[in-house]
């Protein structure tokens, strides 16, 4: 590991130790490419690389990507020609969205639904950045705008700007947990999980519907038809091959019914 100054030289040096953690960078690389700003997470397989931080993987968020000149020590450990700097606490700029409305002085920062975006935090999210030491309204200093599909299918436009943030990576104060959003999200990562992309939940509650459905008629046909043969071989033994028969064919169809109504699902959440 060696160790880079910055341009500042030895006077910001000395002041490292009154500035504490904020004077030290670290380097790490990333098979995405990143930009200062942006919030990254700790890759799970390899601890010396960084991704763009998401709401699904916020137990590995880890810092702010800023530039090596921001800070007057910086770490480098990697011989990587690409290198991102990553500050995991002090206060510098970082990347926002108004997903969740204007950000005001004071509040608290959470991962938004853009990779590696932050936004206000509100009770839902479990894990925050840190601190927001200015304002952003999405309407001044903004640095651009992109759609977002929303968890109910519909789209919003979001303005990206940035904003200087008190980093502490911490449990959200704000925190309030709730059963029924918990199996919202469980639900819908379920969904994402098959569909490979965002799915609404009103597709998730749909395909669900259908699922019910149909496991309650191929199981109430299996039901009836096996209650059926029974009855009928009880009064009509000789009759039992033909009953057998008639019984194999109402399983298939029931599991046909089932795996119909499977695939439906499936080309739900996939359209």
């Amino acid at each position: 590991m060696t160790i880079a100054l910055s341009a500042a030289g030895i006077l910001p040096l000395c002041l490292a130790g009154l500035a504490g953690a904020q004077a030290v960078v670290q380097s790490y690389s990333s098979d995405t490419s990143l930009s200062p700003g942006m919030i990254v997470q700790l890759d799970t397989k390899d601890s010396s690389k960084v991704s763009p931080a998401t709401q699904n993987t916020v137990d590995r968020l880890h810092g702010v990507v800023v530039s090596p000149n921001d800070a007057p020590v910086s770490l480098q450990n990697s011989t990587t020609s690409q290198q991102y700097y990553v500050a995991t606490n002090g206060t510098y700029q970082v990347l926002v969205s108004d997903q969740n409305g204007a950000i005001q002085k004071g509040d608290y920062i959470a991962v938004s639904s853009l990779a590696g975006v932050g936004m206000k935090a509100e009770g839902t999210q479990t894990v925050v950045l840190g601190k927001a030491l200015n304002d952003f309204d999405g309407s001044t200093n903004v640095e651009g705008t992109t759609t977002l599909t929303l968890n109910n299918g519909k789209k919003t436009t979001v303005h990206l700007g940035k904003v200087s943030i008190d980093i502490s990576i911490a449990h959200n104060p704000l925190y309030q947990p709730s059963t029924s959003s918990e199996l919202q999200d469980q639900l819908q990562k379920f969904g994402e999980s098959i569909a490979h992309k965002p799915v609404s939940l009103a597709h998730i509650y749909i395909s669900i519907a259908i699922l019910l459905a149909a496991v309650g008629i191929s199981s109430t046909m299996l039901v009836t038809g096996v209650r059926t043969s029974l009855v009928a071989v009880g009064r009509n033994p000789l009759a039992r091959a033909h009953i057998i028969r008639g019984l194999i064919q109402v399983t298939f169809t029931s599991l046909i019914i089932f795996l119909v109504g499977v695939f439906g699902v499936y080309l739900l959440l996939k359209l």
